[in-house]
């Protein structure tokens, strides 16, 4: 028997719309979604599903301690004889959730999150769709040793890749790289997995600033660094700043990361050499984030100092990502 633990946290996909208030509430929870699932005779007979019903809140509401109760509940719950884990949440922040987990997920057996963007009983709800395609990947042999994956209509995306692209659409999401789909409920994956770094949860909880780069942008609050434990900067472009920015960046005294605020945007490291460039920024000591999202890179950050890493653990987990 393939034993399989979906653990709910909320967010649209658990949401019905009130006849009340006309407006979303929670409602359904792990429990619901497997007597809905068999209700439809799709899922087979020898898979066993098992329900958490975790939390029920809006994905904005998560945080790290609460993932983090989360990932101790899911790793006990594989040492325990569960194949396979799938996670139900909303999507406005399942891209840093799934990525949380996928830091600290050091099992061989997948972690799987969906969501949905329709609630149930509207048309087209999508909840019940993406928990059967994340069934169907979870029972996939190819599914192993690739750490944590997000199901989206039928697609299967790297935690470290997916990234929510619209805010209504019920395609919402998009990615640098498609792992996989699900066609004729059977996965299929596009690449091998590739070797992964996974991390301790950190004892040590790390405030980290979030600015972005704007034009004509008010960023005195670079003055109040000592505040934080690091920053980090959703640049312009491949990584830069503005020179009224920089001059404040010269005076702070802990670590800066430098993202770009594109929506597929690479940082560049040795391109543009005037003011607030990325050279003039790696020559004041900031760290150039190449490849991950600004998202991605504070949760990356928060690990590292939380861990008191050397910030050279940066380049070491962007390299992991790449094959050359």
């Amino acid at each position: 028997m393939f034993r399989i633990l979906i653990i709910s946290l909320g967010g649209t996909i658990g949401m019905n719309r009130d006849n009340v208030f006309k407006a979303g509430i929670p409602h359904n929870d792990a429990d619901t979604f497997i007597t809905r699932l068999n209700e439809l005779n799709h899922i087979d007979l020898n898979i066993k599903l098992e329900s958490k019903s975790f939390c029920n809140l809006p994905s904005g509401s998560l945080d790290f301690k609460i993932l983090s109760e989360v990932l101790e509940y899911a790793k006990n719950s594989i040492d325990n004889g569960v194949n396979s884990i799938i996670i139900t949440q909303g999507t406005d922040t399942i891209e840093e959730s799934s990525f949380f987990f996928n830091l600290f997920w050091d099992r061989k057996e997948s972690v799987i999150f969906c969501g949905a963007m329709r609630m149930d009983g509207e048309f087209a709800y999508d909840g019940l769709w993406n928990l059967n395609s994340s069934i169907l990947l979870a029972c996939n042999p190819n599914s192993i040793n690739r750490g944590v994956l997000v199901v989206s209509g039928d697609r299967i995306f790297s935690a470290n890749w997916i990234k929510k692209v619209y805010s209504t659409f019920i395609d919402a999401f998009d990615g640098l790289h498609l792992e996989g789909v699900v066609l004729e409920n059977k996965p299929m994956f596009f690449a091998n997995p590739l070797k992964r770094i996974t991390y301790k949860l950190p004892k040590n909880d790390k405030k980290i600033l979030f600015l972005e780069q704007n034009l004509s942008e008010n960023n005195e609050i670079l003055n109040m660094w000592e505040n934080f434990d690091g920053i980090v900067i959703n640049g312009f472009g491949s990584g830069h700043v503005s020179a009224k920015s920089m001059d404040l960046i010269r005076k702070v005294k802990i670590p800066i990361i430098v993202t770009s605020r594109v929506v597929f945007g690479f940082c560049t490291k040795e391109t543009y050499g005037y003011n607030g460039s990325e050279i003039d920024l790696q020559n004041s000591g900031v760290i150039i984030n190449r490849i991950l999202d600004s998202k991605k890179a504070r949760i990356l950050f928060w690990c590292i100092l939380g861990n008191n890493l050397d910030l050279s653990e940066f380049e070491r987990f962007e390299n992991s990502l790449i094959l050359s």
